[in-house]
């Protein structure tokens, strides 16, 4: 699975994951990589997120199953999908799949969907987007919506502990 979300330069923040640019690629070995970087490169392959569990990616392909994805009769005749951008206020979302079958060698297919980023994207390719982000564990809501963290600062345990008497209070 190769999936990539690519957000025009003047479309607004979004909070839900799937609706921002970000990239992920699940190989089959169950290494999940994923990044949320501002023009992301389909093409290109981010660090790794998690391994997930055989039965993880089972769930995964399920999913696409389920929402019809696995079909490639069904899917966009697009030719590379690497060349793809967003228009100013657009949303690109773009889905790859492939298998590997014994006997007609690797095959792929694509699922594109592109429109104004204020529609939402596409409810199908969302969902199988949504279930990726989930599993590379990020966020909904990215760190730029939520104001910043309080700095605090940790000096470890107290060193004159052992000097104190056992009723002394240690916040001198």
């Amino acid at each position: 699975m190769n999936a990539t979300v690519i957000r025009g330069e003047q479309a607004p923040p979004v909070p839900r994951v799937e609706e921002r640019s970000g990239r992920w690629v699940l190989l089959p070995d169950g290494s999940l990589r994923a990044a949320a970087v501002d023009a992301p490169d389909h093409a290109d392959r981010p660090g790794r997120a998690q391994t997930l569990q055989e039965a993880e990616v089972a769930e995964l392909w399920a999913l696409a199953v389920r929402l019809g994805l696995a079909d490639p009769r069904v899917a966009d005749p697009i030719g590379n999908a690497a060349l793809l951008e967003a228009g100013p206020g657009e949303l690109v979302q773009i889905v790859e799949l492939g298998v590997v079958d014994p006997e007609a060698g690797p095959r792929s297919w694509t699922f594109v969907h592109r429109g104004p980023a204020e529609a939402g994207g596409d409810r199908v390719l969302g969902t199988l987007l949504r279930a990726l982000a989930e599993r590379a564990w990020m966020a909904d809501r990215p760190g730029d919506f939520d104001p910043p963290a309080a700095i605090r600062y940790d000096f470890g345990p107290d060193p004159y502990a052992r000097y104190r008497t056992a009723g002394e209070d240690s916040s001198r």
